[in-house]
């Protein structure tokens, strides 16, 4: 675990594991993501905000964030798997600019 993430609360103890892995993974530890709710999404311009259960709001942007199961190739890889009011794990780093969201991952991809 890295630095960043020890130092961050999202202010719940729930966190989501990643189960993804197959059967060729089995051995390794799967990451796990912290819950939230996409609270605002902006398509137009790549941006949005995740709120967390104790209602702590982390803004996202593209190309900074990373969405699981999205298809590369485009400007903004997945955000077409994101809508608001949606449930998702998130994973979070800070940076010089505070804390960012870096991969999100929709609940249906749970």
């Amino acid at each position: 675990m890295s630095q960043s993430r020890q130092n961050f609360d999202p202010g719940d103890n729930g966190v989501i594991r990643d189960s993804s892995g197959g059967a060729d993974c089995a051995a390794e530890v799967a990451p796990a993501f912290y819950r939230g709710v996409i609270a605002k999404l902006d398509r137009a311009k790549g941006w949005g905000v995740i709120r967390s259960p104790s209602g702590r709001e982390l803004i996202f942007q593209f190309p900074l964030v990373t969405v699981i199961g999205a298809r590369p190739g485009s400007r903004m890889p997945g955000i077409e798997l994101l809508a608001e009011g949606e449930e998702v794990g998130f994973d979070v780093t800070r940076t010089a600019n505070g804390t960012r969201v870096t991969t999100i991952k929709p609940a249906r991809r749970y």
